[in-house]
Parts: structure tokens; C-alpha cells; sequence
């Protein structure tokens, strides 16, 4: 009886395990969408201080030109419609986040994938616990939503 007892236990460790995994894993791709609405929102709202803190520190961004590519696009009418996120490749420290939805610039609304030519998918990676922007934005010819 005591062998049935420790395999059973056995098995529910294992199951709680697996269960536990697959949690992880759906928090990991809630807390990338949710990184890349607020990086898309930091975009729509001119906030160079959080599209910065959500971009990567391998990108090394500018600060001060940064802040001059968001002053460049300052009082242009933009809106970003995120219908969703479509979150793939998910390993423990990388993953590719897709977006789909439109974008609206001065009254003319594209899908995500049509501004400016850019891509809607985004490299992100893990740093220090936290999911970041890895698909490095390039501020010398500022597109948002776009990569560099």
C-alpha cells in the first residue's frame, strides 16, 4: 500500500509540475502582449521615456535622439487599433511577437504591417525577469510601430 501511496504522489508532483509549466507559459505570453501595447502606446502617446524603457539595452538607444525622433512626429494626429497579439518561437528568454491591427496617421488608417513599410512582428527578449523590446527601433528615421 505504501508504494501506491509515494507513486501516486509521484504522479501528482509530476502533474502539478506540468500544470505549473504550462501557467509559466501563458504568463509569459500575457506579459509580452502586454509589453507590446505599452511599447505601441508609448508610440501613439509620444512617451519617448517608456518606449525606451521597453526596448532592450542591447539596442542602446539615444536618449536625446530619441527624444528628438518623438518631437519630430509631435501633434501628428496617430492612432494604433492592437486587435491582437499573436505570440510565437516562446523559449524561456526569447520569443517573436506578431501584431495585428491598423494604425491611423492623419486620417489614414493601414494595417500594422503597412506603415512605412515595416514589419508588425518584434523580436523580445528576457532581461533581469522582465520582457523587452529586441527588434531595435531605428530613431533616425522614426516610423512607428516600425524596426530597425
Amino acid at each position: 500500500m505504501r508504494v501506491t501511496s509515494r507513486s501516486t504522489a509521484w504522479a501528482v508532483c509530476l502533474l502539478a509540475a506540468a500544470l505549473l509549466a504550462g501557467c509559466s507559459h501563458n504568463g509569459d505570453e500575457s506579459q509580452i502582449e502586454s509589453l507590446v501595447r505599452d511599447y505601441l502606446g508609448a508610440i501613439a502617446a509620444h512617451d519617448p521615456q517608456t518606449f525606451a524603457d521597453d526596448v532592450s539595452s542591447t539596442c542602446h538607444l539615444d536618449m536625446a535622439q530619441l527624444q528628438a525622433a518623438f518631437a519630430s512626429v509631435q501633434g501628428q494626429d496617430m492612432s494604433l487599433d492592437v486587435q491582437s497579439v499573436d505570440v510565437t518561437d516562446l523559449t524561456q528568454t526569447t520569443a517573436t511577437a506578431t501584431v495585428n491591427g491598423t494604425a491611423t496617421f492623419q486620417g489614414h488608417t493601414v494595417p500594422m504591417n503597412g506603415v512605412s513599410g515595416q514589419t508588425n512582428s518584434f523580436k523580445v527578449v528576457k532581461e533581469g525577469g522582465a520582457w523587452r523590446i529586441a527588434t531595435c527601433p531605428n530613431t533616425s528615421s522614426f516610423a512607428p510601430g516600425g524596426s530597425g
